[in-house]
């Protein structure tokens, strides 16, 4: 595992071996360049503590179809999304801590949803808060 922080945003995460990520704007974008999907963070900070109905309302109301999870690591709280439309898989994290909000958005195509799904919850799970 390698570790990618984002020093500028206040998070880091682990990468698995073979995933590789570079910035594009405010978004940082992590792929295996084998590997079937796309995972993108964007983190905002606020002047304020940010609340769970924060998230909620940033995220807005979910298709009906769309599958809601709780989440809580050492640093954030939030939930997940995701959603199969189209041929396209969609798993999205509302995440906060303390005055840093972070989406954490996973893409590939439905049929390959599976592939790296445990990886990218590994990631997603090694999310961590830099003072």
């Amino acid at each position: 595992m390698a570790e990618e922080q984002a020093a500028d945003t206040g998070w880091s995460i682990d990468l698995p071996d073979g995933w590789e990520g570079h910035d594009d704007g405010d978004t940082s974008v992590f792929t295996d360049p084998d590997g079937v999907g796309v995972l993108q963070i964007t983190a905002m900070e606020s002047d304020d503590d940010i609340s769970e109905q924060d998230l909620k309302t940033f995220a807005g109301e979910p298709p009906k179809k769309a599958v809601k999870e709780n989440f809580r690591n050492k640093h954030f709280r939030g939930f997940s999304i995701a959603l199969q439309a189209d041929g396209e898989y969609r798993h999205n994290w509302y995440l906060a801590a303390n005055k840093l909000a972070v989406v954490v958005s996973y893409v590939c195509n439905e049929e390959d949803r599976s592939i790296e799904m445990a990886q990218v919850k590994d990631m997603v799970r090694s999310l961590e808060l830099i003072l």
